[in-house]
């Protein structure tokens, strides 16, 4: 009899064992490790329990059920977290540690149980008993476990009755009954030990080998986890993106059906060791690829990598043709947007007694100055090529503000009043204000800061002297201290009803006695250099 028992002992580990396997193989889950926790608590319990039976020596002996202990408390606890998750009624992960590290203190007791004999009062032998020889008497702290054995068993049973009482499916039900049959066999196991019927046989571990028949039929029969598992597997396969896992070492993990295409012939796996974590954009040919790197990381460990590839080439041909369009359309209405400023300059310049060749001057001397600058390096980097066409573009709009001035001040043929001269002033801060409303929101911001510069700044004088704000030297803008002179220039130049042009060495002498106050020492250096363009551009 004591063969046989040990013979199906032997035979559930073996099963248990197949069971940890499959689960094994199964894609982890939090439910499938506590069903693991499970399998592998049981049978740990059974092989301390077969120890126990099998030993000739007390010492043996006790050692088998301190190895049962490591396992028993295990084999309840798992089973109760599993069907509490099953039953949408999850215990804390706070509690959980708790009942954990409480089952940690049995298999300690149990082992050092000489010093206190608080688990065990007493430990005997007898060899009279067919089965296990140990005789055992409780101690206060057997009683405590016991008591938690009992609050464990109809924790699970409330959450499988109420769970049951919900469910209507009779397949869902069916499963109920199995899970709580791989706790209700454990205790009623000991409920027929207690009675004494068994000769010493703890019929618990019998009733542990009944769970594992309820366990076995659970995976096998209703494919427990499979469900989730082919569920998964369908979504990823199915994805309109490919999904790499490699474990630490660079192995492949998984890979779903897209990846499968890609790889080895769009790409080689050891290209993604050498792709930055994030999101990357790659072209393979005539196709384009946003490929997605991030660590697999659990509790501060790094366990592989995930890759994640997206065919983009469409979405990016659609991108870079509705660029194109936008970038088109946003052309054009800024060429109107400058085409109805650059009316509005046309139209000051002509209140203003001028032509509009004034501002194609202004423009063309602007040009010339910027670039004699940057010849005699002055400036450093700021003389770009960008800079120097926007600049010429927002030449003609440095008066525009004078749109607001009246006839009567700025037609006036004779000297203005000071109360005239102020009012005059104020075109500059009215020339800053007209560009912010008509040209932020269409054209570039580094567009529209130059023009306000230009409008607000080309009466500054070097010397601090000047107006609106009275900036001094590098104060004032680059691009009003270039417009200040070609401004100038032309206003000497050009006849006014109230006054005749300059010849080519009045104005000339204008721009030189005003360096070092109304103008700025480079900008007039920039002049003198490039003199010859300059008065060939104002005797056309």
């Amino acid at each position: 009899m004591v063969r046989l028992i040990l013979s199906v002992q032997i035979l559930a580990i073996f099963l248990l064992f197949a069971e940890v396997l499959y689960i094994c193989h199964r894609r982890p889950s939090r439910m499938q490790v506590l069903m693991l926790i499970t399998c592998i608590s049981t049978m740990v319990t059974l092989v301390g329990y077969t120890i126990e039976i099998s030993s000739d020596h007390p010492s043996t002996a006790l050692i088998g059920v301190a190895v049962a202990y490591i396992g028993k408390p295990y084999a309840l606890l798992a089973p109760l977290l599993f069907i509490a998750d099953y039953c949408g009624k999850p215990i804390s992960k706070r509690l959980a540690t708790v009942l954990a590290v409480l089952n940690l203190s049995f298999p300690i007791l149990i082992f050092t149980n000489d010093l206190h004999h608080l688990y065990y009062s007493w430990v005997g032998f007898d060899f009279s008993r067919p089965f296990s020889h140990l005789r055992l008497g409780h101690g206060p702290l057997y009683y405590l476990y016991m008591a938690k054995v009992i609050v464990n068993f109809f924790w699970v049973l409330s959450l499988t009755v109420r769970r049951y009482r919900q469910e209507s499916d009779p397949e869902e039900r069916a499963q109920l009954l199995y899970l709580f049959g791989t706790i209700l066999s454990s205790v009623v196991g000991y409920l027929v030990f207690l009675t004494g019927a068994t000769m010493g046989y703890d019929t618990t571990m019998a009733g542990a080998i009944v769970g594992t028949v309820f366990l076995s039929v659970l995976f096998f029969r209703y494919r427990l986890f499979d469900v989730l598992t082919l569920a998964k597997e369908q979504a990823l396969n199915e994805a309109n993106f490919g999904i790499l896992v490699l474990d630490s070492r660079g192995n492949v993990n998984f890979s779903n059906a897209m990846m499968a295409g890609l790889l080895p012939g769009t790409f080689r796996l050891e290209e993604f060791s050498r792709l930055p974590f994030g999101e990357t954009v790659v072209r393979k040919g005539e196709r384009m690829y946003e490929v997605s790197r991030s660590n697999l990381v659990d509790g501060g460990w790094s366990f592989g990598n995930k890759i994640e590839i997206t065919d983009i080439t469409e979405r990016f041909r659609y991108s870079a043709t509705l660029e194109r369009e936008v970038e088109e359309r946003t052309r054009e209405i800024r060429r109107i947007q400058r085409s109805i400023v650059s009316s509005f300059a046309g139209i000051v310049e002509a209140r203003d007694n001028s032509t509009g060749e004034h501002i194609t001057r202004m423009s063309r001397y602007v040009d010339i100055l910027a670039r004699s600058l940057r010849e005699l390096g002055y400036s450093g980097d700021a003389l770009t090529e960008s800079f120097i066409t926007s600049l010429v573009d927002v030449a003609p709009l440095h008066d525009i503000g004078k749109i607001s001035i009246p006839d009567s001040i700025l037609l006036k043929p004779g000297k203005l009043t000071s109360e005239e001269y102020d009012t005059i002033k104020t075109h500059t801060l009215m020339g800053e204000k007209v560009i912010d409303q008509c040209l932020s929101g269409v054209e570039r911001p580094q567009y529209v800061e130059l023009a306000k510069e230009v409008a607000l700044c080309h009466h500054e004088k070097w010397d601090g002297s000047g107006y609106p704000r009275g900036l001094k030297g590098e104060e004032i803008p680059l691009s009003a201290r270039i417009i200040a002179v070609a401004d100038v220039y032309d206003a000497v130049r050009s006849e006014r009803v109230y006054k005749p042009p300059m010849n080519r060495a009045e104005a000339r002498q204008v721009i030189l006695d005003g360096c070092g106050t109304h103008f700025a020492p480079e900008v007039v250096a920039a002049f003198e250099h490039a003199l010859t363009q300059i008065e060939a551009v104002a005797e056309e």
